[in-house]
C-alpha cells in the first residue's frame, strides 16, 4: 500500500508532469491546425465542384441541349485531333512534305470522327423513336 501510493505520488508530482503536458497541448494544437487544414482543403473542393456544376447547368440552359452536345463532341473531336497531329509530328517530323501529308491525314481523321459522331447521334435519335413507337404500341 505504502508502495503504491510512494509510486503515484512520484508519478503526479514529478518535475516533468508539466513539460509533458506542454508537449501534450503543442501536439494537439498541431493536430487542429492540420485538421483544419484538411476541412478548409475539402471545403474549397467542394466549393470548386459546386462552381463547375453551376457553370455546367448555366450552358446547358443557355445553350439548349442540342447545341451544347454539339459544342461538347466538337470539343472531344478537337482534343483528338491535337492529339493525333502530335503524334504524327512526332513520328514524320516536321518537313514540308510531311506537313502536307500530316494535314491530308488530320482532315481525313477529322472528317471520320464527324462521321462517327453524326451517325451516333442518328442511330440514338432512331434508337429513341423505335422505343417511343414499342411504348406507345404496349400501351394500346
Amino acid at each position: 500500500m505504502k508502495i503504491a501510493s510512494a509510486t503515484s505520488s512520484l508519478m503526479f508530482d514529478s518535475p516533468n508532469t508539466k513539460e509533458d503536458q506542454s508537449i501534450d497541448d503543442s501536439y494537439r494544437d498541431i493536430i487542429n491546425s492540420l485538421i483544419g487544414d484538411v476541412a478548409s482543403e475539402d471545403e474549397q473542393k467542394k466549393q470548386a465542384q459546386d462552381a463547375e456544376v453551376k457553370s455546367f447547368l448555366d450552358d446547358l440552359s443557355s445553350k439548349g441541349a442540342a447545341k451544347f452536345l454539339y459544342e461538347l463532341n466538337q470539343d472531344k473531336i478537337d482534343k483528338k485531333v491535337q492529339e493525333y497531329k502530335a503524334k504524327l509530328m512526332n513520328e514524320m517530323g516536321d518537313s514540308p512534305e510531311a506537313l502536307a501529308k500530316i494535314d491530308t491525314m488530320i482532315n481525313e481523321f477529322k472528317k471520320e470522327l464527324l462521321e462517327n459522331s453524326t451517325n451516333s447521334l442518328d442511330s440514338s435519335k432512331n434508337n429513341q423513336s423505335k422505343n417511343d413507337l414499342t411504348s406507345l404500341l404496349l400501351k394500346i
